[in-house]
């Protein structure tokens, strides 16, 4: 009986110690998707490394994955993946729990400094308002607070993609709304008294109230397009040269 409650005890200490180790790993899931969303094709993983380097060098556990799932120690990496449409690269935390991670592809293609600007209009109350636009794929982030006699807020190099962008008053009363943008956009105007904004050809605001699929819109496939044809236009002009 002695020797049974013995082996019992190992047994259990064993159990622990092994489900300690496997509590100690992650699974991760990597959803690559466009700037806008979309759908992208033929993605495989070129590396999965760990962030901070040992010995002048990162730790590999991309033979950990299968596919774009796999299960790592829990800490902080960076996973790089290539795509049809491009390469893609997102920094991961890998927690007790897992991680599902969105990795969006940079879609900027303009080179060299650009801004968009946004006027205030019809603000009523004094004080300090502020714009944040929040990449919904990207994740990327941009703030400005409105200033000036003129009100204005400047937003610098912004990326292409789909953002949720808030309007938040010295009182605390926000204004949200969900914008598609490309990085040749360049002035906007936002009206405080209706919450509404105005907006270059190159921006889109998305319907409130129903489903809606970025990519078969309208604006979305004739922003396409013009890219793709400008795109075309440069890569001729480089080939003669």
């Amino acid at each position: 009986m002695k020797s049974y409650q013995r082996f019992g005890l190992t047994t259990i200490a064993s159990a622990l110690m092994a489900s300690t180790v496997l509590a100690a790993d992650s699974t991760v899931t990597l959803q690559p998707v466009g700037a806008f969303g979309e759908t992208l094709t033929s993605c495989a993983l070129e590396s999965f490394r760990q962030a901070s380097a040992k010995a002048g060098r990162h730790v590999e556990y991309k033979d950990r994955f299968h596919g774009l799932k796999g299960t790592v120690p829990v800490g902080e990496y960076e996973a790089f993946l290539r795509c049809r449409e491009g390469p893609l690269h997102t920094s991961v935390t890998a927690t007790y729990s897992g991680e599902f991670a969105v990795v969006a592809l940079r879609e900027r293609q303009m080179l060299g400094e650009t801004h968009l600007t946004i006027d205030l209009v019809a603000a009523g109350e004094g004080g300090a308002w502020w714009v944040r636009l929040v990449g919904v794929y990207t994740h990327a982030v941009y703030a400005s607070q409105f200033k000036g006699a003129e009100r204005q807020a400047v937003i610098g190099e912004p990326e292409p993609g789909t953002y949720i962008a808030t309007v938040l008053s010295p009182t605390g009363r926000e204004c949200v709304r969900e914008i598609d943008l490309l990085e040749n956009t360049r002035h906007w105007t936002f009206d405080a008294a209706t919450c509404s904004y105005g907006l270059d050809r190159f921006a889109h605001l998305v319907p409130l109230g129903s489903p809606y699929d970025h990519q078969t819109s309208d604006w979305y496939r004739a922003m396409k397009a013009e890219r793709e044809s400008l795109l075309q236009e440069l890569h001729s002009a480089a080939e003669k040269k």
